[in-house]
């Protein structure tokens, strides 16, 4: 996965940017939030993370590179992709997923952005729960 140099920026501002987390939170959802919801996350996100810790987000999810260790691995996984996410598309799920594990069972779940455990809990609860138990 790459960033495109406007997309660094929009995370690199949002290091120290409530406006700009309300950016990248709004884009992942689908821009389907209302206002008080982006406002409680851009809160959390402001208190739960440092700057710098923000700021080194991106680096891991963009350079670490575990794919030689897992690929061809029967364990059975299952991936989610929310209808909405822009953030990771089903289609980049689809494809990052499916290269590493032959038994990957992929579902979109429905009515959810990039964050389904603050979007759609309940939802995102039996989704995996089903696949433990069966």
């Amino acid at each position: 996965m790459t960033l495109t140099a406007r997309q660094r920026a929009a995370f690199a501002a949002a290091a120290h940017s409530p406006a700009g987390r309300r950016e990248l939170l709004d884009h992942a959802t689908g821009n389907r939030a209302g206002t008080a919801w982006l406002d409680h996350m851009v809160n959390v996100s402001m208190r739960g993370s440092t700057p710098a810790a923000f700021a080194a987000y991106p680096r891991s999810f963009l350079h670490t590179d575990f794919a030689g260790d897992v690929t061809g691995d029967p364990t059975p996984v299952k991936a989610i992709a929310g209808q909405y996410d822009r953030a990771i598309p089903e289609d980049a799920v689809r494809a990052a997923w499916s290269a590493c594990y032959p038994n990957v069972r992929i579902q979109v779940l429905a009515n959810t952005g990039h964050y389904p455990m603050h979007e759609t809990p309940v939802a995102l609860a039996a989704s995996i729960e089903s696949f433990l138990l069966s």
